[in-house]
């Protein structure tokens, strides 16, 4: 009887672990995700909340981040994915966490796509597959942005689109 609740205990996490692999499987990695939560305090809610409320506000109704606002959300993801977070925000900071990383992942591509294809000697052609990586990770934070867009009722998605 206990090697049954063992088995079954075993199952359950197994099952557990899976299930956020299945349900994210089109998303790409994110390189830099949150520590595990902590069972007991002190916990930095109030502190996560005000650094990614003001971050978040800054991307809406912008292009996607360049320049200053691409290093802004950089070095806040990485802030963030180093806080001690309480298990009731874990799952929404997890989330506003990969938006955050494929948000400066898609400007970082952008940029890469936008000055290989922009420079006079580049042996790219001008068609667009200079891009693609770019909406793949916009693709993915746009995919996140449909989970935690309620948090942010005032916040518009940055938009991304091939110069031309």
């Amino acid at each position: 009887m206990v090697n049954q609740q063992k088995f079954l205990l075993i199952i359950c996490i197994i099952a557990l672990c899976i299930l956020p692999i299945s349900t994210s499987a089109s998303l790409p990695m994110v390189g830099s995700p949150l520590k595990a939560p902590v069972s007991s305090g002190p916990y930095q809610d109030e502190l996560f909340l005000e650094t990614v409320n003001s971050t978040m506000y800054s991307l809406s109704n912008q292009t996607v981040p360049q320049g200053a606002l691409l290093l802004d959300v950089k070095s806040v993801q990485r802030k963030i994915s180093t806080m001690s977070l309480s298990p009731d925000l874990y799952p929404v900071a997890s989330d506003v966490n990969a938006f955050l990383y494929y948000t400066g992942k898609a400007g970082s591509e952008y940029g890469d796509a936008l000055s290989i294809t922009t420079s006079l000697s580049s042996p790219v052609s001008q068609d667009n597959t200079e891009f693609d990586e770019a909406t793949r990770y916009y693709e993915a934070a746009t995919e996140v942005w449909e989970r935690i867009k309620e948090m942010y009722p005032d916040v518009t998605l940055y938009t991304l689109s091939p110069p031309y």
